[in-house]
């Protein structure tokens, strides 16, 4: 075995590559304080949309529940995928209340900051797919409670100010909601047995993908990435195809394409020399498998980003 197998970088966050290959991006469409009779559903978005509970405490309804979860001050609500959802001021909701702002002396305020996140991918999204259908975490739950109590009274603060840049940076603290939440999954083994999540919660196939998210342009096969898991070939290529739904070779094609991707939306690098990036030395061979991988061809993902800059 070489070198680079046997001993694979523990400390490569393969989780940060690969959400910035993805573009990752949160953006908070609302923030108010209500009182009284209130409800807020903000499903049919066919995004996927967050809640964090800035202050006070409300209600969350939704169809599969038996009867509604209580939400209080701290608390982050997440949807991966556009379920249907409410979030009222009682456990009965009246789908005819309207949510009012609060006057300044008003009793009972709760305060919610309500936004979506983005991928800026041409293809599904291996992330959101490894996701439950809604997490929630609460305030005082071990290990993540006084982390998003504080990113929490952060957002708040910015939200309350006049200062220039709020918007942007209420935008970044809510990105970092949504990793302390992945991040807290990963570490509870609260997320499902199968996808891309599960597979780096894995041990033995994390430390493939480690060493393939470190160097990607290496020329990898099932029996390298075997070796960096520690498996024999077929061990490996059972277990990761059961966890990932895909054979290795497939995934490292994938993500060497949404590596190029997004070369080619942030760099001005030749399309020859991303191909060489990511390890192929045919630049013909490079453009056949992108446009069949991202159904798109790398001259249209480089136009794409120029339209975006203008």
């Amino acid at each position: 075995m070489s070198k680079l197998l046997t001993n694979p970088s523990r400390n490569t966050d393969v989780l940060s590559h690969i959400l910035q290959l993805l573009h990752f991006k949160s953006h908070v469409f609302f923030h108010s304080t209500y009182c009284g009779r209130w409800a807020v559903d903000s499903s049919g978005t066919g995004r996927s949309t967050f809640h964090l509970v800035s202050g006070g405490n409300c209600w969350l309804h939704m169809p599969e529940l038996e009867s509604p979860i209580k939400l209080e001050a701290g608390d982050f609500l997440v949807f991966p995928f556009d379920a249907q959802h409410a979030i009222s001021d009682s456990h009965i909701l009246d789908v005819d209340t309207i949510g009012q702002e609060c006057p300044e002396d008003g009793n009972k305020k709760t305060a919610l900051v309500c936004g979506y996140f983005m991928f800026d991918m041409p293809t599904a999204n291996p992330v959101i797919n490894s996701l439950p259908k809604w997490m929630l975490v609460k305030c005082e739950q071990a290990g993540i409670g006084f982390r998003l109590e504080q990113l929490s009274d952060m957002i708040r603060s910015e939200i309350d100010s006049q200062t220039p840049g709020k918007e942007v940076i209420i935008d970044r603290l809510t990105e970092l909601l949504f990793i302390q939440v992945i991040r807290h999954y990963l570490n509870t083994g609260e997320l499902a047995d199968k996808g891309l999540l599960a597979a780096l919660a894995d041990k033995r196939i994390s430390y493939a993908l480690q060493a393939f998210h470190t160097m990607p342009g290496h020329g990898w096969s099932v029996e390298k990435l075997a070796d960096a898991a520690h498996l024999s070939r077929s061990a490996f290529s059972s277990l990761f195809t059961q966890i990932l739904g895909e054979p290795p070779m497939q995934y490292v094609t994938y993500w060497r394409m949404q590596l190029a991707y997004s070369e080619l939306l942030t760099t001005r690098k030749p399309i020859a020399d991303i191909a060489e990036l990511i390890g192929y030395q045919s630049e013909t061979a490079f453009r056949k498998t992108f446009k069949q991988v991202m159904g798109i061809t790398p001259s249209m993902a480089r136009n794409r980003a120029a339209s975006q800059q203008e």
